[in-house]
C-alpha cells in the first residue's frame, strides 16, 4: 500500500485488521448501535481524513472524542494499537478542524 504524506499521519491501516472483535466490549457502541461510536468506526474516520476522503469536521471530532478511553477494546484486540490511534488523532484532528468550524 502507498503511503499517503499528510499533516496528520496517524493511522497505518495496517494496525487495524478490521475484525469487529472490539465492538461488543466497546461501551459507546453499545449505547448507541452505530459503528462511527465504535473503535472500528472511529479507525475508519482516522484512515478517511489521512487518505483525505474526509474533510476534518465536528461530527468526525465528535465521534473520535467520545471514545471513553476505557481500553475494553485493546483487552480483546489482535493488534492492540486503538487507544495510541487515537489520543495522537485526537489532537490532531482538533487542531485541523478549528479552521473549518
Amino acid at each position: 500500500m502507498e503511503k499517503v504524506d499528510i499533516k496528520y499521519k496517524i493511522l497505518d491501516p495496517d494496525n487495524c485488521v478490521m475484525c469487529g472483535m472490539c465492538m461488543s466490549y466497546c461501551p459507546t457502541y453499545k449505547i448507541s448501535n452505530n459503528e462511527s461510536e465504535s473503535p472500528r468506526g472511529r479507525i475508519s474516520i482516522i484512515y478517511g481524513l489521512n487518505n483525505k476522503m474526509l474533510e476534518p469536521s465536528e461530527s468526525a471530532l465528535n465521534h473520535i472524542n467520545s471514545c471513553t478511553l476505557c481500553l475494553a477494546c485493546e483487552s480483546v484486540c489482535p493488534k492492540r494499537k486503538f487507544l495510541s490511534v487515537n489520543n495522537r488523532c485526537k489532537k490532531q484532528v482538533l487542531q485541523e478542524s478549528k479552521k473549518y468550524l
